[in-house]
């Protein structure tokens, strides 16, 4: 069923000298991202059975990063605070913390192990969870995701990786989302990747997602479901990239997925557009610049099996030397 039909629209400016985060990182601490602070009004937002308007300061503090790396072994945490205080109603200040951890050891020349852990607990989930289609009221909302992997290289053009992923999301909303989203994911997935030239690669994917209620005396039951997917990537140059995806998963009922998008470089700007309908969980195509090359992103825990059809447009890039930009608006629908 249709349940949820909305627009996303976001933009972030950054300011100062701090090391990038997608740039290559030197070893011990560091900060990784820029101080932001913000002031808007917040109109009509739900706290409990009130509707309430305030104006809302965020104040996120750079991010503290360590890493370490060697010949064969990458290791890196981060941890950034943000900080929501309210001019009128001080009771709903808050301490929000997002904290990720990363490992990644090359065993040998075609066997490489990758692990990490991604940890948000925030009062105000619709925000900080990126690409989520749920408008939630402000709630305590805690999130654990965890990823490990092995990837083989076949060839110098092909390679067989396996992954498995957790997630685990607990929350203390309002009304009749209480505990309802408080749940457990996990999926396996097989992967083979195959670069057929400087333009064009090739990937199909097996997953198997389990989704089971936290709550014991929850009338929910487990949900299972398979998915089998391939993509296709067509690098005209650089500067101009296709990606084209199309699936089918199979659980209380077949629904099929694909998609497309067009990504263009624009001096320090890139810019992406596309069209995707995939299950929550294992996310979208996500554009180049989303996370330093090789990374695997996490999944997405929340309402782990409903699909999406999500129509985007995003940009990201560098202005100038000490300015950044990132923005995006999407328009989804939720099934």
């Amino acid at each position: 069923m249709r349940n949820a039909l909305l627009i996303l629209p976001g933009i972030v400016l950054a300011f100062n000298s701090v090391v990038p985060a997608r740039a290559q990182r030197p070893d011990g601490f560091q900060l990784s991202s820029p101080l932001s602070l913000s002031a808007g009004s917040d109109e009509n937002f739900p706290v409990g059975s009130q509707v309430l308007d305030d104006t809302v300061t965020l104040l996120t503090l750079p991010t503290l990063s360590w890493t370490r790396s060697t010949h064969r072994t990458d290791f890196s945490v981060d941890y950034e605070p943000e900080f929501e205080l309210f001019s009128q109603h001080e009771n709903l200040n808050a301490w929000n913390h997002s904290a990720t951890l990363r490992f990644t050891r090359r065993i040998n020349g075609r066997l490489t192990l990758e692990a990490g852990d991604s940890f948000l607990s925030t009062m105000d989930s619709s925000r900080q969870l990126v690409d989520s289609l749920l408008l939630l009221p402000r709630g305590r909302f805690q999130q654990n995701l965890f990823y490990t992997g092995l990837g083989y290289r076949l060839d110098q053009r092909t390679t067989l990786s396996v992954r498995f992923d957790n997630a685990t999301v607990t929350s203390a909303l309002p009304g009749a989302l209480s505990s309802r989203l408080d749940q457990m994911s996990n999926a396996g997935t097989v992967t083979l990747e195959r670069t057929v030239n400087r333009h064009h690669s090739l990937s199909g994917s097996y997953s198997y997602l389990l989704v089971r209620p936290l709550n014991p005396g929850s009338s929910e039951s487990p949900i299972s479901a398979h998915n089998l997917n391939s993509g296709y990537i067509y690098t005209v140059n650089p500067g101009l990239i296709f990606r084209l995806s199309s699936g089918v998963i199979h659980g209380q009922q077949t629904s099929f997925t694909g998609g497309g998008a067009v990504e263009k470089r624009l001096g320090g700007i890139w810019v992406a557009a596309g069209f995707e309908r995939y299950l929550s969980f294992f996310g979208g195509l996500a554009p180049t610049g989303a996370a330093p090359a090789g990374a695997i992103p996490f999944p997405n825990g929340l309402e782990a099996g409903n699909i999406y059809q999500v129509a985007s447009l995003r940009a990201w890039g560098k202005l100038t030397k000490r300015m950044g930009l990132e923005g995006s608006a999407l328009r989804g629908l939720m099934e």
